[in-house]
């Protein structure tokens, strides 16, 4: 892992470099960027307070200029840094400003991605029904996007949401899917996030060969990363 985190923190060097660059020159579009950039790379290294602080300033930036894209991206942003600090509740009514904004202009793709996080989010806290009505119109959306990465995401929200319904494994249009699409486009880190709520499924329905099966590809996967 030492050789990405030496990575990240070169990127985030520089990023930093820009932000100051951008406040030099009074280019407050530029320094609400960098402050993107430094949320995700803090978030890729599990500095998740670092990363919220990160994306609390460019929001403040992005309303200050008034860019509403931008704002509705980072409020998604700030979900899913709130998603990893556990904080559900305050999750929830960031992908819920996030979907309203980008609705509002008519951005698709950041809805279908508002829509997965909110899903997580109304599943952590217990609201099953209204997480898998969010995850499945996340999906229609993602799917007449052709947004692969939007369809798999939608699809493990949704797989996991009914799983706590139903006690029963969603394949076809669930995890199997979805494993299937961040496999395609390459994202490991999503593949790992999947398998870790399959085998929360498995583990309720009492099924646990294919937990551990689910687990051990998991841990597959984490030892390539």
């Amino acid at each position: 892992m030492h050789w990405r985190r030496n990575k990240y923190d070169s990127s985030y060097h520089y990023a930093d470099q820009a932000l100051n660059l951008a406040r030099q020159h009074g280019d407050k579009f530029g320094e609400a960027t960098a402050q993107n950039n430094l949320g995700i790379i803090a978030s890729d290294t599990g500095q998740f307070h670092l990363s919220k602080g990160h994306y609390e300033a460019g929001l403040a930036l992005r309303r200050e200029i008034g860019d509403l894209q931008g704002e509705g991206y980072i409020l998604n942003s700030l979900g899913i840094a709130t998603i990893d600090q556990a904080d559900y509740v305050q999750a929830r009514a960031y992908f819920e400003a996030g979907m309203t904004i980008s609705a509002k202009i008519g951005n698709r793709h950041e809805v279908a991605f508002a829509k997965h996080g909110l899903s997580h989010a109304l599943c952590e806290l217990g609201d099953y029904a209204r997480a898998v009505e969010e995850a499945l119109d996340g999906l229609r959306i993602a799917r007449e996007l052709g947004n692969l990465r939007g369809i798999a995401l939608c699809a493990w929200r949704f797989a996991t949401a009914q799983g706590f319904i139903t006690r029963a494994l969603i394949e076809d249009d669930g995890f199997g899917l979805a494993l299937r699409l961040a496999e395609h486009i390459g994202d490991k880190f999503l593949q790992v996030r999947i398998l870790a709520d399959k085998a929360r499924i498995l583990a309720l329905i009492g099924d646990i060969k294919g937990q551990n099966e689910a687990l051990k590809r998991r841990e597959l996967i984490l030892g390539t990363l």
